[in-house]
């Protein structure tokens, strides 16, 4: 195996960014001087036509602008691809024909006009029925991959593809560890993708049925029609990475039941995990739980240091940035600096939307005013 240019062997690279998701440039780099070529993508494509990725820093701002425009559906690439030479590396030249590269929308609307040309490529699929698309391209005016640089590629693809499974277990993963952590607090959480198919809940979870429950194929349910629209808008706006990711959805009652509040979690709040599938935790309260929220929660869920924590504790029960300082013995500056971090690893914007999340995440129980 070729050694990259910081001395690690790429399979090394793609199984770090497995679990470090903000090194998957680093490793898209690598895996593109495999074989000359000028950029490299990893695509998470969904059955909705949903289009996540991770490139080399050098193409981004143009797959950003592939992944989003609404002519990427009509990419036949993936599809012929995954019929014609499944799991295997080939050139777009070896299942497309001279007529149609020459009619080809996404080679003369974005790969050409960034000074590309030649493309080799893999696709395949994930237990779950995503589709993953790996894609290399090279500048214009250079010769196209040989069949030893498609062998080269190829023998390099099962690390690629064990990383990308191991990426999308360990997501999971955290969103049972997730559940299971609110268990303990007595908190309904169910884990779900970006298509509401339920992938863990909690035996609380359970308690809510029939307002709330899985139906056939272990999608959610909510029987309040528009709490189910807001969801659903939500996980999209998550999918997009769109401002507000973290939010809290009302669920109205219908009389024989309390008011439900459900509050939508990222799983993973790294920029470029793209193997996480979209997962999320729908947490549920009942309205009228008010309090600062257990510690439990906050360093479980979200991953805080316990300096964060007494940060979190002190914004939700009502004290100010400078009351904080004092109580704390250190400079507002500080304060402020750990603010940023919980806005950060709870995905909310506005010091309102984190307050209204952590009051929707206190514990039913009295072991919440024991923790100091």
């Amino acid at each position: 195996m070729r050694i990259s240019s910081n001395d690690m062997p790429v399979a090394d690279l793609f199984y770090e960014a497995a679990i470090i998701p903000e090194f998957w440039p680093k490793a898209c780099e690598a895996f593109a001087s495999e074989v000359g070529a000028a950029t490299a993508t990893i695509f998470a494509i969904d059955h909705l036509g949903t289009h996540r990725f991770v490139c080399t820093p050098n193409v981004r701002d143009d797959i950003e602008r592939f992944s989003t425009d609404p002519r990427r559906l009509e990419n036949i690439r993936p599809a012929r691809a995954l019929e014609q030479f499944p799991f295997t590396f080939a050139r777009e030249r070896d299942f497309m024909t001279e007529e149609e590269l020459a009619a080809d929308m996404v080679l003369n609307e974005f790969i050409k006009p960034i000074g590309m040309h030649w493309s080799a490529g893999c696709v395949f699929q994930e237990p779950t029925g995503h589709i993953f698309m790996v894609d290399l391209l090279r500048r214009q005016g250079m010769d196209h991959y040989s069949n030893d640089e498609l062998a080269h590629l190829n023998a390099i693809k099962p690390d690629l593809a064990r990383s990308i499974y191991l990426a999308s277990r360990l997501a999971f993963s955290e969103a049972k560890t997730a559940t299971t952590t609110l268990s303990l607090l007595g908190l309904p959480a169910v884990a779900i993708d970006a298509t509401q198919q339920v992938l863990a809940a909690n035996p609380e979870f359970q308690r809510l049925s029939p307002r709330v429950q899985t139906t056939a194929r272990d999608r959610l349910y909510l029987d309040n029609q528009a709490s189910r629209d807001l969801v659903s808008d939500a996980l999209a706006r998550m999918q997009k990475g769109a401002e507000g990711s973290v939010q809290s959805i009302p669920m109205v009652s219908d009389g024989t039941a309390p008011p439900l509040i459900l509050h939508l979690l990222p799983v993973r709040r790294a920029a470029l995990d793209i193997f996480a599938r979209g997962l999320a935790i729908l947490v549920f309260t009942e309205v009228g739980t008010v309090g600062p929220p257990d510690m439990r929660v906050l360093a479980g869920l979200f991953d805080m240091t316990p300096a964060e924590v007494r940060i979190a504790r002190g914004i939700t029960s009502g004290k100010s940035v400078e009351q904080l300082a004092e109580l704390n013995k250190c400079t507002v500056e500080t304060v402020r600096s750990h603010l940023k971090r919980v806005m950060f690893k709870t995905g909310t914007r506005r010091q309102g939307e984190l307050i209204a999340l952590l009051l929707g995440l206190s514990a039913p129980f009295p072991a919440q005013g024991n923790a100091k």
